[in-house]
């Protein structure tokens, strides 16, 4: 099994703007309130992953701002090192959130540290091993992510790709991966394919898992065999995040356990508590809920589906 897991991605500084409903086009709402806390995918699933037990290194591109020292100060508190930090004058990346009363959100990125950041920069702080496990997502440069997929395969490491956001190039010229996940509207967006199932089936990976919402997820394995987990029905808040819990607990007891159903079903139950709350960073569940939820995943149930995807 994976020894140590590497988290590639950003860090930046949110600003959730919470709206009676999302702005139609040429639409100006007044908000009803406005809350900052610290995100990025890279960052999040870094922190879901540790919380859940993994032992990693998180690499990102921060500014000279407070931002910057927000983001150290979190990956201390987490446990985390921040030797993966590279630093660049100015501010640190930021992002836009926002939020309706349903807990539906529309996301809009500035990531121009994480664009610039470079394979030559990244390099000497990924240290990846056989049997490591490189965790990437869609924010940084086609160049450095080709690059550090290179690397990974080179040093007999495994790689996840959480396809989001999803970019013009595909992660299918990259090669086959270890793990793929992306919510429906991604997942489909990426391969072309017309549902689900079908795009579950498409991605070039040994796995690839297909985050449905309140829907739970689809998972199909290297058989062929897709399966439904259900999730818990919660009364969603704020799903800002959730595919970021759902990643990095995935990857943490996945690592641990090597049982992709019990840890996908873990990973659903994590984003489902994540959407209870209001907040990125701050909304993440804690290592103490994530061990309640490891013993309560136990009623999940998994749906009958195809064993082959159309």
């Amino acid at each position: 099994m994976p020894s140590k897991l590497v988290v590639l991605g950003n860090a930046c500084r949110d600003v959730t703007y919470r709206l009676p409903s999302l702005p139609r086009p040429g639409e100006t709402l007044n908000a009803v309130a406005v809350t900052h806390d610290l995100g990025g995918k890279g960052l999040l699933q870094a922190i879901a992953a540790r919380r859940a037990g993994a032992d990693l290194v998180f690499i990102a591109a921060v500014g000279s701002d407070e931002t910057a020292a927000a983001v150290r100060r979190a990956l201390t508190e987490e446990g985390i090192g921040c030797e993966g930090l590279v630093v660049f004058r100015g501010a640190s990346d930021s992002s836009v959130i926002m939020l309706d009363d349903s807990g539906e959100n529309a996301i809009i990125s500035h990531t121009a540290l994480a664009e610039a950041l470079t394979f030559a920069q990244v390099k000497p702080l990924l240290g990846l091993r056989s049997n490591d496990l490189l965790l990437l997502q869609g924010n940084l440069s086609q160049s450095l992510t080709s690059s550090a997929v290179e690397h990974a395969r080179s040093a007999g490491a495994g790689i996840i790709a959480n396809i989001a956001p999803v970019r013009p190039w595909p992660f299918q010229a990259l090669g086959r991966i270890s793990v793929g996940i992306a919510n429906e509207g991604e997942a489909r967006e990426w391969t072309g394919a017309l549902t689900a199932a079908a795009a579950a089936a498409a991605i070039d990976a040994e796995l690839a898992l297909i985050t449905l919402g309140r829907d739970g997820c689809l998972l199909r394995d290297a058989s062929g065999t897709l399966r439904a987990l259900d999730a818990p029905q919660v009364q969603a808040v704020d799903t800002a995040g959730a595919g970021d819990a759902f990643t990095g607990t995935f990857a943490a007891e996945w690592m641990r356990t090597g049982d992709p159903i019990a840890s996908a079903r873990l990973a659903v139950h994590a984003a489902s508590d994540m959407v209870t709350r209001s907040g990125t960073l701050s909304a993440l569940p804690t290592s103490q809920s994530l061990q309640h939820l490891r013993t309560a995943q136990a009623g999940s149930s998994i749906r009958s589906a195809p064993s082959s995807c159309p």
